[in-house]
């Protein structure tokens, strides 16, 4: 393993656990319908914004240019639109950063203006950690469909390898 895949396997271990910590402190400070109330309305928001009914609609996903993500990530401009970045290092990508930041603030601003959705507030991190375990998954829905090297034939796999 390379020392660029060890750093980054380390701050996704690290992530997670920031994550999980964030999830189960909000947890403590609300009953178990509410927090399921919370999931379900964050889902609502990831497919109203990305079009899908379930997670493995991301199975056919075109994810953001890599040129764009790569000028945002070393500090040009914002990412225009909604597009994730699913390319190398999209765990640590400052292009994914700022769409979750940007999804947190209109969730923010929709439920405000819808009177609350009848929710108590949560904290950032709480919503955050769920944005990020969106994120992940959306990713390897889409991962499960790219084609993958094999060294049998020494090629790429075809579509039909790839369909599971």
């Amino acid at each position: 393993m390379s020392v660029a895949q060890e750093t980054q396997k380390a701050y996704t271990t690290r992530s997670r656990a920031k994550d999980h910590d964030a999830i189960l402190v909000q947890k403590a400070l609300m009953s178990p319908e509410v927090d399921l109330l919370w999931k379900s309305a964050i889902r609502g928001v990831w497919k109203a914004i990305y079009v899908i009914d379930v997670i493995a609609d991301f199975a056919t996903y075109e994810p953001a240019d890599e040129d764009a993500v790569e000028a945002v990530n070393y500090g040009s401009g914002a990412p225009p639109d909604f597009k994730l970045d699913f390319g190398k290092g999209w765990t640590s990508s400052q292009w994914n950063k700022l769409i979750l930041q940007k999804i947190y603030k209109d969730l923010l601003e929709s439920r405000q203006s819808h009177g609350g959705w009848n929710l108590p507030d949560v904290s950032e991190d709480y919503v955050m950690s769920m944005l990020r375990g969106q994120l992940k998954r959306s990713r390897e829905a889409w991962a499960e469909m790219q084609p993958r090297f094999s060294f049998e034939t020494v090629d790429f796999e075809g579509e039909e390898d790839t369909v599971k």
